[in-house]
């Protein structure tokens, strides 16, 4: 099964993501590292299409290269953070459809706040709003495309966040 965590900047994605996989013992990606190390090692596939400067303005990476980036993971059980941003995303998950993609909800504002914690080169606050407003824009669509989709509130706790998801999952599918 994959579990796939999305949301706007801030909502916890990776960290929860992480624990997941943790909790459930499954390998953990999360999409903004392999367009990094891809970006990294000169992947001719990747850099023909998206560059640094593109990952530090905050544009998403086209779906071509973010579809090229998932078909080369090739354990059939993960959790992954930050994949299914646009709808043809959403489209290429479902023709494969065994998962879920996990919604992360927060205010806008704790996101920021967040982000601007975080001190990454990305992460300043036109960058951050940037992000936000290409997921508000693309987020409604996917939720009708999506044949798995559960939300969760994550203003708590990462601990208590972790608790929510896993007895959501575990409750609607039994695999994990």
């Amino acid at each position: 099964m994959k579990i796939l965590f999305i949301g706007i900047q801030g909502s916890g994605k990776s960290t929860q993501a992480q624990l997941l996989a943790k909790t459930i013992n499954y390998p953990f990606y999360g999409i903004s590292t392999l367009l990094r190390d891809s970006i990294n090692n000169m992947d001719a596939y990747v850099i023909a299409s998206y560059t640094q400067s593109d990952l530090d303005s905050g544009l998403l990476a086209p779906d071509h290269v973010i579809d090229y980036l998932v078909k080369q993971i090739k354990d059939e059980n993960y959790v992954m953070e930050g994949y299914i941003r646009t709808p043809g995303q959403a489209k290429e998950f479902n023709k494969n459809n065994d998962g879920v993609v996990v919604e992360l909800k927060i205010s806008d504002q704790v996101a920021i706040d967040r982000m601007k914690a975080r001190n990454r080169t990305d992460d300043n606050e036109l960058v951050i709003k940037t992000r936000i407003s290409k997921f508000k824009q693309h987020i409604a669509p996917i939720r009708d495309i999506l044949n798995s989709y559960v939300t969760i509130d994550s203003n708590g706790t990462p601990e208590d966040v972790n608790l929510n998801i896993v007895t959501l999952l575990e409750g609607e599918y039994n695999e994990i």
